[in-house]
C-alpha cells in the first residue's frame, strides 16, 4: 500500500487551495516534487484536483488585464494592492501601464493614497504582538507547519518583530511555553 496515495495528494491541495483562497503554488505545497512525480507538473496536480492553474508568464491584454481586475475587486471587496497576493498579473499591468495607479485609473477605479487603508480604520481590528502570534500559529495548526511571509496575512508583522525570524522564534517560545492555569 502507498504511503501517500493520489487522493492524499489531492485532498492536501484542495485543502491548500481553500486555506489560501488561490491556487497553490508549487512551492507552497511540501511534497510538491512527489506531486509532479506522480502526476507530470504542477499544472496537471491542479487539474486533478479541480483548480484552474494562474500562468502568470501569459501574456495578457490590456482588456484582459481591466477585466481581471474587476473580477477580483470584486471577490476582495476593495481595490487589489500592488504589494502581497490580491492580484497574480501585477507585474504585467505595472509594465503595460506604467505604474499599478495608472492601470487602476484606466479601470475605472480610484488609487488609493499613499498610507490609505483598504478598510475603515475604525473598524480594523487592532493587533498586540501576542494576537499576531496567535494568527500565525492558528494557521501553522491549519496547514501542519508554519506559515511562509506570503501566507501571513498581516504585513505589520515586520514592523513589530523586525524580521520574519524573529517572529517565527517568538512565535516557538509561546508555543512551547508552558500556560499557568
Amino acid at each position: 500500500m502507498d504511503r501517500y496515495p493520489n487522493e492524499k495528494i489531492i485532498a492536501d491541495v484542495r485543502t491548500l487551495y481553500e486555506s489560501l483562497g488561490r491556487a497553490p503554488k508549487r512551492r507552497e505545497y511540501v511534497h510538491a516534487g512527489m506531486a509532479i512525480k506522480r502526476f507530470g507538473s504542477w499544472t496537471e496536480t491542479l487539474n486533478r484536483a479541480d483548480i484552474e492553474a494562474v500562468d502568470i508568464r501569459k501574456k495578457l491584454s490590456k482588456e484582459e488585464l481591466i477585466a481581471l481586475l474587476a473580477i477580483k475587486t470584486k471577490e476582495l471587496g476593495y481595490t487589489p494592492r500592488v504589494f502581497g497576493n490580491d492580484f497574480p498579473h501585477t507585474v504585467q499591468a505595472i509594465n503595460k501601464f506604467g505604474s499599478w495607479n495608472a492601470f487602476i485609473r484606466a479601470s475605472g477605479l480610484i488609487p488609493r493614497e499613499p498610507g490609505e487603508s483598504v478598510t475603515d480604520s475604525k473598524k480594523r481590528k487592532r493587533h498586540t504582538l501576542e494576537s499576531l502570534m496567535d494568527v500565525a500559529l492558528s494557521l501553522e495548526k491549519e496547514l501542519r507547519r508554519f506559515p511562509t511571509y506570503q501566507e501571513y496575512p498581516y504585513l505589520l508583522v515586520m514592523q513589530r518583530f523586525g524580521t520574519w525570524n524573529k517572529f517565527k522564534e517568538a512565535c516557538a517560545h509561546r508555543k512551547n511555553k508552558p500556560t499557568i492555569d
